[in-house]
């Protein structure tokens, strides 16, 4: 538990300090990987070329002409005719001369067009050279401890925790189905993006070149050391010893300027019996008159500067053809999204800003039905109100302790007020009480609408299935796919017609689209249900509202059918079987901290956490939103709730801390 715990510890805090920098590293690697980079690549050269000493020599003079005194730092030359040979400085001029007529081409920055501007944001050169390299390897050091750490945090400790730990999508929405799609997503990048990171490290620090060395049983190879000298350099008498080595004229090569008096002429190239896309041979020749000292092919290079080579080409993107690329390009999008997705958790364990309320005024109050009264609210204070969703509720303050949650029936385009239907329930907590006491111009504090139960798009047929006052939410996506021409069908299920609110209205506007079944046995009830959902379909969704027992049901049957989890959405009222069962008190254990925090049997999870200074994020209180779920390391759980599926309660580990409690004397959550 403290191994996890600190690794926790570790993860998040690395994460926030250098997750914004890895996400940048991350899109300039793309950009570097999107890049035509005449060094690396190999091949043969075409027919036709103009890639030979004397042009050259011709193109050096040239150069020196146009930019002079500087010195030099790599000559690039390319066989393809239609390509420039290049001469870039030290100072990070470029000038381009046409190899076939040797005209000047152009004079401009190394770091100008797009594969100069990757290099230049990539490498971190507006920091300097040396500077860049210190903070790029630092961050893919840290980039390296996150993807092993996050590795070890997402792994499913119990073999139930795999269908949510792979699916997160069947988790509710909010900071939960996040930090378990972060988890999820990090896993999937991890085979790339390590091997990137650590060849990032050995990049930016010789030191770990030099382990990589220790580790294969190898040392760097020696390079030629010449007399010390002056004059101009055998650029072009260099190249023709290498033409003459070779046979033939190869794609591209590059040329590196000695860099200091007794230092040769080192001219690098592909070499094409490589397997590796980074494979290079090199030759050695003296500054003075061109000759080749060396020639080192890559299979005669040491073990760790292979494997230093392979881990360039993943780090590059180049291993695996057009798939190796575009893996390289989804796994640069992976680590921008784990570090938004990570910065964002962190963000959502702040508390939620308590909602705007707004003073409304009952303006209207029918009697839908039995214990069914219906509320029109408008604002106290002229002007427009925040618009409704189908499918959204409001909260409304009854007084300083009484919050409740109602759905709204309104149409599509009514903005002027808001519409609820309550149910009275003498056995409920006071709120229907309250709220059946009011009479018309009786004033009220309304927050502005919001959705835990809303359309999913792309639903081509919707089925509605309601029960009871569960009608309230289901009326209005009714109407929202009457209004947009989509394809539904309404299944209202009531003990009594007498007990079923908005009848009329139903008749009225739905018509031969709502089916009303009432006062059937259980028996009777499941035929229904299965005959309802007797045909998936790709674009067909199932919406439900009603009480936890009856969902269950009806959601059981559709998964028989063949319903996948991603098609089904529900929102439920009043308690299960399970929470009649009198509350017991247990401890909570915070992973994390490894404080404990009693829970009586009079308090719910996340109040008992709030008055100890832990922030959950809380909505409903009732557990039909999500809002505050949070994940669960060890112990039983009784679960309250009616948002979870089946299968996340039974791999334990998740709760919704507002009703759920523990099944035991104690939880450890992770928190």
């Amino acid at each position: 538990m403290i191994v996890r715990r600190s690794m926790r510890g570790g993860h998040r805090w690395v994460g926030l300090i250098v997750g914004l920098l890895a996400a940048y590293m991350a899109a300039t690697g793309a950009m570097m990987a999107l890049r035509h980079d005449p060094a690396l690549a190999g091949g043969r050269a075409p027919t036709r070329h103009c890639a030979t000493p004397d042009a050259l020599a011709h193109a050096v003079a040239v150069a020196s002409a146009r930019h002079p005194g500087v010195a030099f730092d790599t000559l690039w030359l390319r066989a393809d005719p239609v390509e420039p040979l290049s001469i870039r400085f030290v100072d990070a001029v470029q000038v381009d001369v046409d190899p076939c007529s040797g005209r000047l081409r152009d004079v401009r920055s190394r770091y100008a067009g797009w594969d100069g501007i990757a290099e230049y944001l990539h490498r971190l050169i507006f920091l300097g050279i040396e500077p860049g390299k210190a903070v790029a390897g630092s961050v893919a050091t840290a980039l390296s401890l996150l993807a092993v750490t996050g590795l070890w945090l997402w792994w499913p400790r119990r073999r139930g925790a795999w269908g949510s730990a792979l699916r997160p999508a069947r988790l509710p929405k909010g900071r939960t189905r996040r930090r378990a799609r972060h988890g999820l997503v990090g896993t999937a990048v991890l085979p790339l993006a390590l091997p990137i990171a650590l060849a990032g490290m050995t990049l930016a620090f010789p030191a770990v070149a030099d382990l990589l060395y220790r580790a294969t049983g190898s040392v760097a190879a020696t390079r030629p050391v010449v007399p010390a000298r002056s004059g101009p350099v055998a650029y072009a008498e260099a190249w023709r010893g290498v033409l003459s080595r070779l046979g033939d004229v190869p794609a591209q090569a590059m040329i590196r300027a000695p860099k200091a008096p007794t230092a040769a002429i080192e001219i690098n190239l592909h070499d094409p019996d490589a397997r590796n896309p980074e494979g290079r041979q090199y030759f050695f020749a003296d500054p003075g008159d061109g000759r080749i000292l060396l020639h080192r092919r890559y299979a005669d290079t040491p073990a760790g500067a292979r494997l230093y080579y392979w881990g360039y080409a993943v780090h590059q993107g180049k291993v695996g053809g057009i798939a190796g690329l575009v893996a390289t390009l989804l796994t640069m999008a992976g680590i921008v999204y784990l570090a938004i997705s990570g910065l964002r958790s962190w963000l959502a364990r702040h508390p939620v800003p308590s909602p705007r309320f707004v003073r409304m005024r009952i303006v209207e109050v029918v009697d839908e039905c039995d214990g069914v009264k219906a509320f029109r609210l408008v604002p106290v204070d002229p002007g427009p109100i925040a618009a409704a969703t189908p499918g959204a509720h409001v909260a409304v303050r009854l007084s300083d302790t009484l919050l409740r949650h109602y759905s709204l029936t309104n149409a599509p385009g009514e903005r002027d007020d808001y519409r609820i239907a309550v149910r009275a329930d003498p056995s409920g907590r006071g709120g229907s009480l309250a709220m059946h006491g009011l009479v018309a111009g009786a004033e009220l504090l309304v927050a502005p609408p919001a959705n835990h139960f809303p359309v999913v798009r792309g639903t081509r047929h919707a089925v509605l299935v309601a029960a009871g006052i569960g009608i309230t939410p289901i009326l209005a996506m009714a109407r929202h796919f009457r209004a947009k021409g989509i394809a539904f069908e309404l299944h209202y299920f009531g003990r009594t017609r007498e007990s079923m609110p908005f009848r009329s209205v139903i008749a009225a506007e739905l018509g031969d689209a709502a089916t009303l079944h009432i006062a059937l046995s259980r028996t009777e009830q499941a035929a229904r249900m299965a005959a309802i959902v007797a045909a998936p379909a790709r674009g067909r969704h199932l919406y439900s509202c009603g009480q936890v027992a009856f969902m269950d049901a009806l959601f059981d049957a559709a998964r028989a059918a063949g319903w996948r989890d991603g098609a089904l959405h529900r929102e439920a009222f009043g308690v299960s079987a399970q929470d009649a069962a009198p509350p017991r008190a247990f401890v909570a254990k915070l992973a994390h901290s490894g404080r404990r925090v009693p829970v009586p049997a009079d308090r719910s999870l996340l109040d008992a956490l709030a008055d100890a200074g832990v922030r959950i994020d809380r909505s409903c209180g009732m557990g039909v939103c999500g809002a505050c779920l949070v994940g669960v390391v060890d112990g039983a759980i009784e679960h309250r709730d009616a948002i979870l599926s089946p299968a996340d309660r039974r791999s334990g580990r998740w709760m919704t801390a507002c009703v759920s409690r523990a099944g035991g004397t104690d939880l450890t959550l992770d928190l």
